[in-house]
């Protein structure tokens, strides 16, 4: 899973959240063996969230999978407060606020990729440039991720 999650960052993909049933996937067992969990995802990069600022991920029911369909609406009408908020798989670590070069690494990472706009693509951009740093930079202090 951790390889997984180490592709969606190196390619910039965010979860683009989701309305309707929470799980994906069930086994469709008996209550006291029954599993269920969120398997399937709608992930996008920071250009597509840019050019599709309206989209819409739903979860939707099916009858014929144990997995339930995802539906992505590109809907220019769509209002913006419907859509649930983008959740990125970065993981901070407290451990890093208090190593030596944390703050530099954050704030060198910020200065050389913020260009001075304030629109919500641009700040997801210079995050993920962000975490990108402090990703190598706990490779290099700690040994790992």
């Amino acid at each position: 899973m951790e390889l997984f999650r180490n592709c969606l960052d190196d390619c910039g993909l965010v979860d683009l959240g989701f309305s309707g049933p929470k799980f994906t996937w069930t086994n469709r067992q008996d209550a006291q063996c029954n599993v269920r969990v969120r398997l399937d995802r709608a992930v996008a990069n920071g250009d597509f969230i840019a050019m599709f600022e309206f989209y819409h991920v739903e979860n939707i029911i099916t009858t014929t999978s144990d997995h339930y369909a995802v539906a992505i609406s590109l809907d220019s009408q769509q209002m913006m407060g419907d859509r649930p908020p983008v959740q990125h798989n970065f993981r901070y670590k407290a451990m890093w606020r208090r190593a030596e070069g944390y703050i530099g690494v954050v704030e060198n990472a910020w200065k050389a990729h913020a260009t001075g706009t304030r629109s919500l693509h641009e700040t997801w951009s210079v995050l993920n440039h962000v975490s990108g740093a402090l990703k190598e930079w706990s490779k290099e202090a700690f040994g790992s991720v």
